[in-house]
């Protein structure tokens, strides 16, 4: 590593998915790049707290077309070369701009993501926090980081802020919003469990389809019924198809009755392909907990603690409810909040409707995405 006495061309704040794609991207142009990361690993919601994919989440269109690639498709396929990853995956029950999942196995994506940085010559400033930013009246000079030698300063001629809730943006005073707090979305601690019996669940899913999910607004958009739906839930041979599973209806509202689930969120979880063509099940939406600001560190340490109960309380009812799941076991539980929300930077232009609707095109893009706009996720059972 230079040291703290030299100036960067490029420093990002945050190693989670933006920050390696930026600091990659800073870096193939030649410029002198710095990450700093306050946890101690790459990759952020792909590898800490968020779905074994969340970055390859909704690469295709309502018409099966790949619209979004570039450092995305880099990667999959660098994983997917290295049997770490699964192949893109087209279900015909799904929406696929709004629920196909590109798995790949999340360990190795951050040791791939570690990988890159050395080769692109990425310089990395592990278990550091970013506290200010150093300034020159209007002009941002720099970051002021803590670590484990104290405070200092670290220059840069640009700084991009990676940090999902705007932290270094805030420092440097410009303009942030949001949400009110009776309306922002709910945060989750994730889990990881093995041991299922799939060819066992994947009969249950097969004979109960009417049990699982049926988005009305997304399937319709595809010109599925919910007929069709189920009629392809009730087919599958191969439980990679499904990617996500989401329902269990009526074992959750008996358990629900019984006292056995909690009324915060869904049942359901993602999948998570490891080596040897072991799968795993990944939780994402068995513990909410709503109405928590992530720049309100005592809201979010009862988030941790009531998020933690509600996993005992799903997972109670996976093992005593659901069939494959008599012999599994928790193997992880996520050490980070996955905030959902959180304060925003107001840029030089805001995006607006009719942007949207007449497809405007823009000279200064650097990302493109077909997840919903607009999407909503409230704490109950339905989520």
């Amino acid at each position: 590593m230079a040291g703290y006495d030299t100036e960067y061309d490029v420093i990002v704040c945050g190693g989670g998915t933006s920050g390696v794609a930026a600091a990659i991207s800073a870096a193939r142009t030649g410029a002198k790049t710095l990450v700093i990361e306050r946890t101690g690993c790459l990759g952020g919601q792909m590898c800490v707290s968020g779905p074994p994919g969340f970055a390859y989440a909704r690469l295709f269109n309502t018409y099966g077309e790949q619209d979004t690639a570039g450092f995305v498709e880099e990667t999959h396929a660098r994983l997917y070369k290295a049997g770490h990853a699964w192949p893109h995956y087209h279900p015909k029950h799904r929406v696929p701009a709004a629920y196909t999942f590109s798995y790949v196995d999340p360990e190795w994506w951050m040791l791939m993501i570690f990988n890159m940085m050395e080769e692109e010559g990425v310089d990395l400033l592990i278990d550091s926090l970013v506290v200010g930013a150093v300034k020159d009246n209007d002009t941002v000079k720099g970051v002021l980081v803590e670590n484990a030698d104290g405070r200092r300063e670290i220059k840069g001629k640009i700084v991009i802020d990676c940090t999902g809730e705007a932290y270094f943006a805030n420092y440097a005073g410009a303009e942030t919003v949001c949400v009110d707090v009776e309306d922002i979305q709910p945060h989750t601690i994730s889990f990881t469990a093995d041991g299922v019996d799939w060819d066992k669940l994947l009969t249950y899913i097969n004979r109960n389809p009417e049990q699982f999910e049926y988005q009305q607004l997304l399937h319709r958009a595809s010109d599925q019924t919910k007929e069709d739906v189920y009629k392809a839930y009730s087919k599958v041979v191969d439980i990679r198809e499904l990617g996500e599973v989401m329902g269990f209806k009526d074992l959750r509202d008996a358990a629900l009755k019984n006292g056995d689930w909690h009324p915060f969120s869904g049942a359901g979880f993602f999948l998570q392909p490891k080596e040897g063509g072991k799968i795993l099940a990944h939780f994402q939406h068995s513990s909410h907990w709503d109405k928590t600001l992530p720049t309100d560190a005592w809201a979010l340490s009862r988030c941790h603690i009531e998020c933690r109960k509600q996993i005992q309380i799903a997972w109670r009812f996976f093992k005593n409810y659901v069939p494959g799941f008599e012999n599994a076991y928790i193997v992880k539980i996520s050490t980070e909040l996955r905030l959902r929300e959180g304060p925003r930077i107001v840029g030089d232009y805001v995006l607006n409707r009719d942007d949207v609707i007449n497809t405007r095109q823009f000279s200064d893009t650097i990302g493109k995405s077909s997840f919903p706009a607009g999407a909503y996720h409230t704490a109950n059972v339905n989520t």
